[in-house]
């Protein structure tokens, strides 16, 4: 199996009280078979990216592991989940347009099918769900549609 390293970048689904986009790079190890019978692979995944808004914008490192089903040669559906490590996680201005994740730690999963253009090349869509767990006093969660483009090597 090859090395990956793909840009993402992210939309909340839903309107927030401050513009806010995402942008991820990922590294993603090599996949190793998970099920001898099926084409289901797992990988280790390293993140570092961007939470950018109209109000700050702060740097997210993260990783986790990540589950491939490969339905042909070029498509694939793809699960992954982790842990991100936010280093600002309150936006903007109380009582005017905030936004407040609760902590530096946020637990995150993706889900979505990319397809493999050419020997080096993938691109796809997912879904991504990122939240604290409650794990402290706010916990607004940030769920959006990202796309992104892979260069495997």
């Amino acid at each position: 199996m090859e090395h990956e390293v793909a840009f993402s970048y992210g939309q909340p689904i839903e309107e927030q009280n401050i513009d806010i986009q995402k942008l991820e790079l990922s590294y993603f190890f090599p996949e190793s078979n998970a099920v001898n019978s099926l084409p289901v692979y797992w990988y280790p995944v390293v993140n570092a990216g961007q939470l950018q808004t109209s109000a700050g914008s702060g740097t997210i490192a993260g990783g986790g592991l990540g589950l491939s089903w490969y339905l042909a040669n070029q498509f694939k559906i793809a699960v992954e989940g982790g842990m991100y490590y936010y280093d600002n996680f309150q936006f903007g201005e109380k009582g005017v347009a905030y936004k407040d994740y609760g902590g530096p730690w946020q637990f995150y999963y993706r889900i979505g099918p990319s397809y493999r253009f050419d020997k080096h090349a993938r691109a796809g869509i997912a879904f991504q769900h990122i939240s604290n767990g409650d794990r402290y006093n706010s916990n607004p969660a940030f769920d959006a549609y990202q796309v992104y483009f892979a260069y495997l090597f």
